[in-house]
């Protein structure tokens, strides 16, 4: 049985009756919403919903946005018309962004199981940029800078968002660094619970996560020793390029390894 907590009305920030661009609480609703529209996407065709009968599509909706590509589910934001001078959402929409590329993270259910698992591996194991999935998403970046660079006649550096959740946010921290490394924008990114291996692994209840995690903690220990340890002409440049790229994180305390993006809408 379907849950209806997978209902924009009942979860959603449905506080939000408009959207100032200019307000960090309000631009951090609507990217987890927005991420929260991937998870549906995928659970609308697990659960063979199509029409008027598809949760997905009211948590990009609510927001004037529209979906132009399923994955990286690519969002275009199409601001609604001023309903009255000095309307107070119309004078944020400069700030708002052309384009949201969202990822989603692992979802354990049945037809996505297996193969988001094994991503999961691949990210303990250093492996997620040669993933088929991480090139799709990759690829609809670059498709997303592009466009906005050609529609606006402008560097896309604040108007391309990325928006991810656990195994999302890996995908978009993957995505903007690999941007910034070959010269490209500084691209604006929103992570929500990232995989981060400073989490408190303590509380969570299963000894093998536990363990997986604190083994996952020793190799990315030891792959930043090793950076450091280099110091050479070429990681400089790379170290200096991304300097200027600073994602907003945020983070659930109370469960670490949750897969939901609800608890910070």
């Amino acid at each position: 049985m379907p849950s209806q907590k997978d209902l924009f009305e009942v979860s959603g920030p449905t506080y939000l009756t408009y959207v100032n661009w200019n307000c960090p609480h309000h631009r951090r609703s609507v990217m987890a919403s927005l991420v929260q529209g991937v998870y549906l996407l995928e659970r609308d065709r697990q659960w063979n919903r199509q029409g008027p009968d598809a949760r997905a599509p009211a948590w990009w909706r609510s927001f004037h946005f529209e979906l132009r590509s399923i994955f990286g589910a690519v969002y275009a934001f199409h601001p609604p018309p001023a309903h009255f001078l000095h309307d107070p959402a119309a004078a944020s929409n400069n700030s708002a962004p052309h384009s949201v590329v969202a990822f989603r993270g692992t979802v354990t259910k049945k037809g996505s199981r297996r193969r988001d698992l094994q991503l999961d591996l691949q990210l303990v194991r250093n492996g997620l940029d040669r993933t088929s999935r991480f090139r799709a998403g990759m690829q609809a970046v670059r498709d997303a800078v592009a466009w906005a660079a050609t529609a606006w006649q402008q560097r896309p550096d604040d108007r391309v968002w990325l928006a991810g959740h656990s195994l999302g946010s890996a995908i978009a921290t993957l995505a903007a660094k690999s941007v910034a490394r070959a010269g490209g924008p500084a691209l604006p990114a929103f992570l929500f619970n990232a995989p981060f291996v400073s989490a408190p692994v303590e509380r969570i209840g299963d000894e093998r996560v536990r363990q997986g995690i604190r083994v996952a903690a020793s190799f990315v220990t030891a792959g930043v020793a090793a950076v450091l340890k280099k110091g050479n002409a070429e990681e400089e440049e790379a170290f200096a390029a991304l300097a200027r790229w600073v994602p907003h994180v945020f983070v659930n305390p109370a469960d670490p390894h949750q897969r939901r993006v609800r608890g910070i809408l």
